[in-house]
């Protein structure tokens, strides 16, 4: 639990300095620990189809990390440009629902329809 603090501790400061590098390698390190947990405590946190998705986030220069408490129903893919992440969602398409979201200061921000980026508004955008 200490290493998953650390971790989570390591992300929000990557990401307070604007490092979209820094917080999408330590978001993957996280999934990786919440992976090693779930075996040590016998809990699916990671299931195949994520395992797939995230070998193909790091393919694409991303990562991945469960969300949750696991299981397979929803993770988060990180990636430093909307470039990469364009490809992983199309890659995923029809296996995997994939929502388009960006962060915000104000939170995570979905766009919908023909809508400008959020970078466009928001220069805290990684």
């Amino acid at each position: 639990m200490g290493s998953l603090r650390s971790t989570a501790e390591r992300f929000v400061n990557e990401l307070g300095a604007g490092r979209a590098t820094g917080a999408v390698v330590a978001a993957g390190l996280y999934g990786r620990q919440l992976a090693e947990l779930g075996k040590a405590a016998g809990v699916k946190i990671v299931t195949p189809v994520f395992e797939r998705a995230a070998g193909l986030a790091r393919e694409l220069g991303g990562d991945v990390k469960p969300s949750g408490a696991g299981g397979g129903d929803i993770g988060v893919a990180l990636f430093a440009t909307p470039e990469a992440a364009a490809l992983f969602a199309r890659a995923c398409q029809p296996a995997l629902s994939v929502l388009d979201v960006s962060l915000a200061r104000s939170g995570v921000y979905r766009r919908s329809g023909e809508e400008p980026p959020v970078e466009a508004r928001d220069p805290f955008h990684v």
